[in-house]
């Protein structure tokens, strides 16, 4: 990492996600740029808060389901009682429950794919944005995938979402903007992670 140190002093992350693979390393990030993170995940995230704590940052960790509104609302909610804002999200949260062909896509595992990767990244957007659109800043940072720009063989759900999640991020960029929301999305190749 390095060559960011304290450029987002003072700046309250939300990282969903965050307990493992590339949410861990984009929460780490982020504290070492001065930022204080919520690690949002379904998994245990206290070792990641932990390691955001020994940068002399503080950390939060929230059980949450990205796929459950209420859920979602109520741990964002938490978040601005505890700091006061958010003013960083990266919409991490993802699945990829069906590697094969089309034809052995089962249709549980397709709908699952879809809550998760876009409507978990949907959920989380419309929660944050009323506290950034009311103080006129905010940062939004969309996970996608090379496979939402080219395709992956046997990965039609994971595919579909992923570009689903560059349109996405295309339309929160240009509402956001009159807002001083900045939205932006990222596509990764494959990641050596936990989930490879």
């Amino acid at each position: 990492m390095g060559g960011f140190i304290m450029l987002l002093k003072g700046k309250i992350a939300l990282v969903t996600g965050g307990a493992r693979g590339l949410g861990r390393a984009d929460a780490l990030a982020l504290a070492e740029a001065g930022a204080d993170v919520v690690i949002a995940d379904i998994l245990d995230a206290e070792k990641t808060a932990d390691d955001v704590r020994s940068m002399g940052r503080k950390s939060l960790v929230i059980k949450m389901d990205v796929t459950n509104i209420e859920e979602v609302k109520e741990g964002v909610n938490k978040i601005i009682k505890e700091f006061g804002s958010i003013d960083i999200l990266v919409n991490n949260a993802a699945t990829l429950d069906h590697l094969g062909q089309i034809l052995e896509q089962k249709d549980k595992l397709w709908e699952r794919d879809l809550r998760v990767n876009l409507t978990g990244t949907y959920n989380c957007s419309r929660a944050v944005w009323p506290s950034m659109q009311e103080k006129k800043w905010g940062r939004v940072i969309n996970m996608a995938s090379v496979a939402g720009t080219l395709g992956g063989f046997g990965q039609a759900s994971y595919s579909a979402t992923k570009a689903g999640i560059i349109g996405f991020t295309k339309t929160l960029a240009l509402e956001g903007a009159r807002y001083g929301i900045n939205c932006n999305v990222v596509c990764p190749g494959i990641i050596n992670s936990e989930s490879f």
